[in-house]
């Protein structure tokens, strides 16, 4: 008996004891990015990482998704939770917890600078060949999101995330893009020069909330997941990180 014991103790204090928490992600600059190589980086792989130092009893992993398919497959658990989403990118038909918010931000429009051309460009958005990402859910089509609907309605040109937005909009392929600032700000600060060649909206296409949402069969309660980000929170981890990103860590709770 007292072996058994002994075998049951070192079973529950080795590594697989741990709880896992699948996060889903699809690209999402600077949250979610896939390099040329196929690795994937950004804010939420850091912040996985950050989850899984700083306590022992879950461990946090990363699955991607898409952008499109992101919905049926936490309806269907293929992972528990997702991080940075707002609710009304079409979740509110969904059972998801949503946690505080945890960004901030919003999306501007974006296009190439042209003699004669000013903010009176983005009057109307709608009048002109728009790029913007598939599945992503955007304030000029009142946050519709399904692409056969957009083409529809507009002229429209859907590209795989804000990278292929940005060059499509370089090659001609539209006229207005619609970039998260976010990943904008980022790409100006890589690239100072973008400044010169781009027109930049004063308005927001929207702003919105970023929230992490939780499946209701998730191994992990809404209430032990806030504890940890309130953790990372006090001892100044998340404010790194979300500098890290060129997020204003007044964004951090």
């Amino acid at each position: 008996m007292r072996r058994l014991w002994l075998l049951i103790l070192l079973w529950c204090s080795a590594p697989w004891a741990h709880t896992e928490i699948r996060v889903g992600g699809y690209p999402f600059a600077p949250f979610v990015e896939k390099g040329p190589g196929g690795q994937w980086y950004g804010l939420t792989l850091d912040l996985i990482a950050a989850l899984n130092r700083s306590q022992p009893d879950y461990r946090f992993i990363f699955v991607p998704t898409s952008s499109a398919q992101r919905y049926k497959a936490l309806d269907i658990g293929r992972f528990d939770m997702m991080m940075f989403e707002d609710l009304k990118w079409g979740w509110h038909d969904h059972a998801v917890q949503a946690s505080s918010s945890y960004y901030l931000g919003g999306e501007v429009y974006v296009a190439m600078r042209a003699p004669g051309r000013d903010q009176r460009f983005f009057e109307d958005v709608t009048r002109h060949r728009l790029i913007g990402v598939e599945g992503y859910h955007y304030g000029f089509s009142q946050f519709e999101g399904d692409p056969a609907h957009l083409r529809q309605r507009f002229r429209i040109t859907l590209v795989k995330d804000n990278h292929s937005t940005l060059r499509a909009l370089q090659l001609g392929r539209g006229d207005v893009a619609v970039l998260t600032r976010a990943y904008l700000d980022s790409q100006l600060a890589r690239e100072p020069a973008l400044a010169e060649q781009l027109l930049i909206s004063t308005r927001l296409d929207q702003r919105y909330q970023l929230r992490m949402l939780i499946a209701p069969a998730a191994p992990i309660a809404l209430p032990v997941f806030e504890q940890m980000m309130q953790s990372l929170t006090r001892q100044g981890v998340a404010a790194t990180l979300w500098r890290r990103y060129g997020l204003a860590p007044r964004s951090v709770p």
